[in-house]
C-alpha cells in the first residue's frame, strides 16, 4: 500500500500529494481545527510506519481481542434472548387481553 503521508524535519506528519501546500491549508483555521488537523495527520502517519495494510490490523486487533469479542458476542446474544423471552412474554399477555375481550362481547351479543 502506498503511503500518503510524509514526516517533515520535526516529525509531523504532511500529506504527500499536499506537502507544499500545506501551509495554505492550515491557513484560516482556528487552534482546535489546526490541532485536530495535525492530530489526525500524525495518527494517519503512525498506521503507515507500521507498514501494516488496514486489513492486516483488523486481523491482528480481532486475535488480540477474540475473547473480548466472543463475549461480546455472547452477551449480546443473551440480551436478544432477553429481548425475545419479554416480547414472547408479552405477545401472551396480549393475546389473553384479546381472547377475554373477544369473550365478553361473544358474551354481550348472546
Amino acid at each position: 500500500m502506498d503511503r500518503l503521508t510524509e514526516r517533515d524535519e520535526f516529525g509531523n506528519a504532511d500529506i504527500i500529494v499536499l506537502s507544499d501546500i500545506m501551509p495554505v491549508l492550515y491557513d484560516g483555521l482556528s487552534f482546535s481545527e489546526t490541532n485536530a488537523l495535525t492530530d489526525a495527520l500524525n495518527r494517519l502517519a503512525a498506521c503507515e510506519d507500521t507498514g501494516l495494510t488496514p486489513a492486516e490490523v483488523v486481523i491482528l486487533k480481532a486475535r488480540s481481542e477474540k475473547e473480548s469479542f466472543i463475549d461480546h458476542l455472547n452477551m449480546l446474544c443473551d440480551m436478544k434472548d432477553k429481548q425475545i423471552s419479554e416480547l414472547f412474554h408479552e405477545n401472551q399477555r396480549l393475546k389473553k387481553i384479546i381472547s377475554d375481550i373477544a369473550d365478553i362481547i361473544r358474551k354481550e351479543k348472546d
